[in-house]
């Protein structure tokens, strides 16, 4: 989400994700703290930050993208087109249960 909004602040972020701003925060303090992600000043408000995903935290993305591939491959090979379609409805019905998206 950040490359797609970058530079983003938190505050950004927290809203597309509908998620509090504390969470978000801790989250990104780690990602920081990985070098994943950079903050520089923002100079529009001083009490923020903009946040840019560093060429390392790309490189991990593209990693992670990769392995979510396979899975999805393992998955079609295990699960059928319906399946997968009454699964995605019932998630989206506990996640609106309990307020996620």
């Amino acid at each position: 989400m950040i490359q797609s909004l970058a530079p983003c602040t938190s505050l950004e972020i927290a809203a597309n994700l509908n998620r509090d701003k504390a969470q978000v925060t801790r989250l990104l303090k780690d990602m920081i703290a990985q070098g994943l992600v950079v903050k520089s000043d923002n100079p529009n408000d001083k009490r923020s930050h903009f946040l840019q995903i560093t060429s390392h935290g790309e490189s991990t993305l593209q990693t992670m993208e990769g392995v979510e591939r396979k899975i999805l491959e393992k998955i079609s090979l295990q699960v059928s087109d319906a399946e997968l379609t009454q699964m995605r409805a019932s998630l989206s019905k506990i996640l609106t249960a309990i307020d996620v998206g």
